[in-house]
């Protein structure tokens, strides 16, 4: 009988678009061309269509940007996103690392975005750093990022990338662009950084049957 193959876990949340959903599934589709068995935990609103060939996605509890903005989020309904959908939505990343048991968590845009998920995260990140088998926990980043609009924020970001954070995948090429360049405080985080080349889209995925769905 063949061995398992090893486990990724990718976190993304879309809030507004499907940009970073979309990223998100063709880094899995590497990932599963690569003979990993990669597991996408999407917290945004469901995207219609199917999933790459030999990924699974777990929806967690949704949410979407109320309007144009990052901070006003509301759930599937239409509902205001409170503490308890969130620690609902840390309670199935646990769960589903527990269930997966990954060799790699990887967060799409987090710590350097998507701040309004830093309890889920840093619940999953914890829980992933405790274990005897910890995994390598990843950033998943593009090439040029918006810096915080706060400069007080970025205390927070180095915190995260020190205590939990093995690498920093940047999805550019440095010889045109590099992280630095758009965000200065990333040089001190140069020796953690690899560069993957840019992603691209590939054929979009066929339409799957539920199986490949997780709740």
């Amino acid at each position: 009988m063949s061995a398992a193959r090893p486990a990724v876990l990718i976190w993304v949340t879309h809030v507004l678009g499907i940009g970073h959903y979309r990223r998100a599934l063709a880094l899995a589709r590497a990932c599963a061309q690569a003979g990993l068995a990669p597991v996408v935990a999407s917290g945004g609103m469901p995207v219609p269509g199917g999933v790459p060939d030999g990924v699974t996605l777990a929806q967690l509890p949704p949410v979407r940007s109320a309007g144009r903005s990052f901070v006003d989020l509301v759930g599937a309904g239409g509902e205001p996103a409170d503490e308890a959908l969130f620690a609902a939505r840390g309670r199935e990343l646990v769960a589903l690392h527990d269930r997966h048991r990954p060799r790699a968590v990887v967060t799409e845009l987090f710590p350097f975005g998507r701040r309004r998920f830093a309890g889920e995260l840093d619940r999953l990140l914890a829980h992933a750093r405790g274990q005897s088998h910890a995994p390598a926990i990843l950033s998943s980043v593009r090439d040029i990022l918006q810096p915080p609009s706060k400069p007080s924020r970025i205390p927070d970001i180095a915190r995260r990338l020190e205590g939990f954070y093995d690498r920093i995948l940047v999805h550019g090429d440095p010889a045109l662009v590099r992280l630095e360049q758009s965000l200065p405080f990333a040089a001190d985080f140069a020796g953690m950084i690899d560069y993957t080349g840019y992603i691209g889209g590939g054929e979009p995925p066929s339409p799957r049957p539920g199986r490949a769905r997780e709740r």
